[in-house]
C-alpha cells in the first residue's frame, strides 16, 4: 500500500489535532474539578455567627430620595454603628 506524501501530511495534521484538542479537554476537565470555593467562616465578615437574631428593615422616602434602614433586634442594642449604602439609579 502505497500514501502519497500529501495524503501523509494531511493524516499527521489531522492526528495532533486531535491529540490537541484530548489534551485540552484532559486539562480542562482536571482543573475544573480542582477548583473549590472556600467554606463559609465560623466568625467574622461574612460568619456564620451571628449577634443578633433578626433585624428590622424599614424603607424611607421617595424616587432618588429614598434609603433603606437596617436595625439589629433580638436583643435590641442601645447603640449600633451606622452603616450607610447609597444607591444610585442610571435611568
Amino acid at each position: 500500500m502505497h500514501i502519497s506524501y500529501t495524503t501523509f501530511q494531511i493524516i499527521q495534521t489531522r492526528l495532533k489535532q486531535i491529540i490537541f484538542i484530548f489534551f485540552y479537554l484532559w486539562v480542562f476537565v482536571s482543573t475544573a474539578s480542582a477548583v473549590v470555593p472556600p467554606g463559609q467562616p465560623s466568625t467574622g465578615p461574612g460568619g456564620a455567627e451571628y449577634s443578633h437574631d433578626k433585624v428590622i428593615s424599614n424603607f424611607y422616602g421617595f424616587g432618588p430620595r429614598s434609603y433603606y434602614l437596617f436595625e439589629p433586634d433580638e436583643p435590641k442594642p442601645e447603640t449600633a454603628p451606622l452603616i450607610f449604602f447609597y444607591m444610585v439609579s442610571m435611568e
